[in-house]
């Protein structure tokens, strides 16, 4: 005899209520879902279109470029680094997901993140993490000491993000804001071997 035949008719009873909610549960997805196909290249110059309608959907009205600004930007000579990020070739379309824009100071040995894009359908999902990375790997070639970006004081999301990567309020507001009531900038020093998305001081967390 199996041991469904042994059961009682109540034990029986009990036992395929739990084979029915264990199958009616759905089960919880993974963190942030999985890890996305994206490759993170250097931004070209037939990128550019593709550059400004991304910021389009990424930024509400106040806080997007303009065409022509956009271009300014780029053409800054202390702009020192443009990325962009993709789909893989499998999965590839006409738009960017994401985008960063650095600016190093030599002097100060400090790297500016002057934007960092973000597509809305692809955020919480370890994009922007990847992109601070890139902005750490340039840090780090540079032997810089610490990364710095501009917030918004009333975007809560950007300020949440900045925190959970080690960065702190200044008390200084940047030349990009009117004055400190508008945004600060937001800074974290760079300890060997750490990436961006490791809180300062902290080696070995994830």
């Amino acid at each position: 005899m199996n041991k469904t035949e042994n059961m009682t008719q109540s034990e029986k009873k009990e036992t395929e209520q739990k084979e029915n909610v264990s199958a009616d549960t759905p089960k919880k997805p993974a963190p942030n879902g999985p890890t996305l196909a994206l490759s993170i290249r250097a931004l070209e110059k037939e990128d550019l279109d593709r550059l400004y309608f991304l910021d389009q959907r990424a930024y509400a009205e106040p806080y997007r470029f303009q065409y022509h600004r956009l271009l300014a930007t780029l053409g800054d000579r202390d702009v020192g680094t443009v990325v962009v990020a993709e789909l893989d070739a499998q999965e590839k379309t006409t738009q960017l997901r994401g985008a960063l824009m650095v600016k190093g100071d030599t002097w100060k040995r400090r790297l500016t993140v002057l934007t960092l894009m973000v597509d809305p359908p692809f955020r919480r999902k370890g994009l922007g993490r990847r992109l601070m990375d890139h902005a750490l790997r340039v840090a780090r070639g540079y032997n810089f000491v610490g990364l710095d970006a501009p917030m918004e004081n009333e975007n809560q999301a950007g300020k949440d993000f900045l925190k959970a990567l080690g960065f702190a309020p200044t008390e200084g507001f940047a030349p990009y804001f009117a004055d400190a009531a508008q945004g600060v900038v937001w800074a974290r020093p760079l300890n060997a071997g750490e990436s961006a998305g490791q809180p300062a001081g902290n080696s070995t967390g994830g």
